[in-house]
């Protein structure tokens, strides 16, 4: 019978703490390594085939063992592994659009799980190994794209659901934030369900926090697709009542499609607060109170299209 390899630990702790190219000095060890594990296969394929189906699970199974062990053998020889780390950060930068976080207060928590893979980007490239974590942490700029969709409750006989199903995404998105650091926040939030007064009994954490971090926000998405919430109302939930409202210094664009109150009223609660915003996009014309002339696009859309564009220089 073929011995299974015995250093299988020492090619997952190089999977796990590699570093670059430098972390493979002698590529010839991994060639070697393949070729041995290749040989047991053969040997391997050839005993099943001599043993009857009953007696062949032993060695499927320490067959299979030794094909995961190739694997992660080839792995080490990846050409990925090469990369500079200056082309990996351009690399996780272009990956890293958003990260999107769900909160459905209709929702049972036995059905509820944290994000999945594809919807936080930054937290699985950190995930892969020790270079990739280093390099994902060195930039708060794939932490700062955050996307939160909050569908309010319409049932209010629970009352312990929300409080459940808030706890088990507040961590994940706890570290997009912390790991963000200070860098500027490009924040889209929807909301759907039930109106503000329903849902202010039920707090979604995440959101209130989002939220509270508006003097970051460089970029600001709101869609309200009922058309309960009000961005008055979004601020309130939030524990920001209008007159506390600060600055926005750091906000450039806005984009408001499909708004849940008078355009003019919506805008008024930006004017002389975001002295820097240079893009805006809304479903109708805001108040003419607006500073135009500091914006150099304005886009204006009705039922879902771009209807008038202006840019200037």
């Amino acid at each position: 019978m073929p011995h299974a390899y015995a250093d299988y630990s020492s090619i997952l702790e190089r999977l796990r703490w590699e570093s670059g190219p430098a972390s493979i000095p002698k590529p010839d060890e991994v060639t070697s390594i393949l070729q041995n594990v290749q040989r047991n296969l053969e040997e391997y394929e050839k005993e099943i085939h001599e043993l009857p189906e009953s007696g062949r699970s032993f060695l499927v199974e320490q067959r299979n063992h030794l094909g995961e062990i190739m694997l992660q053998a080839q792995s080490l020889l990846s050409p990925i592994r090469k990369i500079p780390d200056e082309i990996l950060q351009r690399v996780f930068d272009d990956c890293c659009e958003n990260n999107y976080f769900e909160f459905d207060a209709n929702q049972s928590t036995s059905g509820l799980a944290t994000p999945a893979a594809e919807d936080t980007p930054a937290l699985v490239l950190s995930s892969v190994c020790s270079r990739w974590r280093r390099i994902a942490l060195s930039l708060p700029s794939i932490w700062s794209r955050i996307s939160f969709r909050y569908k309010a409750p319409y049932n209010h006989e629970d009352e312990d659901e929300p409080v459940a199903r808030d706890q088990l995404i507040s961590k994940a998105f706890a570290n997009i934030l912390t790991r963000s650091q200070q860098w500027p926040l490009s924040v889209t939030i929807i909301i759907t369900g039930e109106s503000y007064e329903e849902s202010n009994q039920h707090k979604c954490h995440p959101l209130s926090t989002l939220v509270r971090e508006y003097p970051r926000w460089r970029t600001f998405r709101f869609w309200n697709r009922y058309g309960y919430w009000s961005i008055r109302e979004l601020f309130a939930y939030s524990g920001i009542p209008l007159e506390d409202l600060g600055q926005f210094h750091k906000l450039v664009e806005i984009e408001l499609p499909i708004s849940s109150e008078m355009p003019s009223f919506t805008m008024n609660i930006f004017v002389h607060r975001t002295p820097n915003l240079r893009r805006l996009i809304l479903d109708s014309s805001p108040s003419t109170a607006f500073p135009w002339t500091q914006l150099a696009h304005l886009a204006l859309v009705l039922d879902n299209t771009v209807h008038r564009s202006f840019r200037e220089v």
